[in-house]
């Protein structure tokens, strides 16, 4: 692609007319408000699966006597092992048996290791729960990828998927809220009924109104073969990578700061149960990040918006880490850390549609296969991130603004590089 003085367009570049989406809306089609927030639902039972049991995570650590206080990182860390390896395969058989039986497929995977989660006697049991959870709860990620790719593209398909991020971010607000008041009042183990009543909610709701989206026509043969095509395709698009790379750097910081949220927090800054207030209040900014990016996407587009996010995280995190190591040894006032952390938070609102929109943009009918590549690399870069990231925990937050910084900045030098885009 080469350099152009004006802001690029998702849907006007020229990858994006040689690769149609394989089942291409009508012209002009804007989703309607009943499809994102079915596709919002259905992404939230992952994320509400994540976020609900964050109180729970020293309740939990003490019930099981865990050593290492950071070893409760895993309780998330767990989850997505489970959903990276879940997007890797789930993309072929969507594209090979269609988008309902794959996320029948997953649904049913996720109640299983709910109902492990929820009658585990030991801790490493609980982790078994935890990555089937994610095993099925990361597949419905990449459905709804594959859908949206199905009926969109370009700048549209970025716009909904920053309106369903937004959606259920505004589901998951309450979670952890949920989470504190359930364990308030009974044993965290509930946590798991309340997901399990979710997941069979959702389901519902989704077979009853959502009618298949892939023609029988752009169906695929469900091969090894077409998994290395689709994963050759991928890694040697530029424009693809470049943006898949980024993703995966935003996702990990992101993932790094779910992990630690208890322990800066909860014990940091001894929110107790006021924890939910101040992670929901982050949620909420992030929420009203995606939605303005929905409103700009389509004049800014998609490529500037996004080299302009990563630039902002990387500023914010670098300098905050700096400045909080030197002046607060770490510990910046509470009210100081919600207004500078709120910064890449907010950036990663504005990203997550907009990198995996771009990212997906060359691949045309290939859809399913690659969205299930580029988002369980994403996921499986991000665990490693995050672990790096939890790991590196040592009671202050300089570890976790220092890996935002980096990886807005790794993830701004990918774009520039691989992509080419001005």
């Amino acid at each position: 692609m080469t350099e152009t003085p004006e802001p690029v367009r998702v849907g006007r570049s020229p990858t994006a007319q040689l690769a149609p989406a394989p089942n291409p809306g009508r012209d002009g089609e804007k989703a309607s408000f009943g499809f994102i927030a079915l596709m919002a639902a259905l992404g939230a039972i992952n994320a509400f699966s994540t976020d609900i049991v964050i109180p729970a995570l020293g309740a939990i650590s003490d019930e099981f006597a865990l050593e290492n206080p950071n070893q409760r990182q895993w309780l998330l860390l767990a989850l997505f092992v489970g959903v990276a390896v879940s997007q890797l395969l789930i993309g072929p058989i969507a594209d090979r048996y269609g988008r309902r039986k794959a996320a029948a497929i997953n649904i049913a995977t996720y109640i299983v290791g709910t109902l492990i989660a929820l009658f585990s006697t030991s801790f490493t049991l609980l982790l078994v729960g935890r990555a089937l959870q994610g095993l099925g709860s990361g597949g419905l990620r990449v459905i709804t990828l594959s859908v949206n790719r199905d009926r969109f593209s370009g700048n549209e398909m970025a716009r909904v998927v920053s309106l369903s991020s937004a959606v259920f971010i505004m589901i998951i607000l309450l979670a952890p809220a949920i989470g504190q008041a359930v364990i308030s009042v009974l044993d965290w183990r509930w946590l798991f009924a309340v997901l399990l009543a979710q997941a069979i909610i959702t389901a519902i709701w989704f077979f009853t109104v959502q009618p298949e989206t892939l023609r029988p026509e752009h169906r695929r043969p469900l091969s090894f073969r077409h998994v290395v095509q689709t994963f050759g395709t991928v890694v040697s698009n530029r424009v693809c990578m470049g943006y898949a790379l980024a993703a995966s750097f935003m996702f990990g910081a992101f993932i790094g700061y779910l992990v630690t949220s208890q322990q800066v927090f909860g014990e940091v800054y001894r929110l107790g149960a006021l924890l939910p207030l101040a992670f929901g209040a982050l949620a909420l900014a992030n929420g009203a990040a995606a939605i303005l990016n929905a409103r700009l996407v389509r004049r800014i587009g998609a490529r500037t918006m996004s080299q302009a996010a990563l630039l902002v995280c990387a500023i914010a995190g670098l300098t905050g880490s700096a400045v909080f190591a030197g002046v607060f040894a770490g510990v910046p006032p509470l009210w100081l850390h919600l207004l500078w952390i709120g910064v890449p938070v907010c950036a990663f609102g504005v990203l997550y549609g907009n990198l995996m929109a771009l990212a997906l943009e060359p691949m045309g009918a290939r859809a399913g296969a690659a969205s299930s590549v580029v988002a369980a690399f994403g996921s499986g870069a991000g665990v490693l991130v995050a672990w790096l990231s939890g790991a590196a925990f040592d009671g202050t937050v300089v570890p976790l603004y220092l890996t935002f910084g980096l990886a807005g900045a790794a993830g701004y030098l990918s774009v520039r590089i691989l992509s080419k885009v001005a």
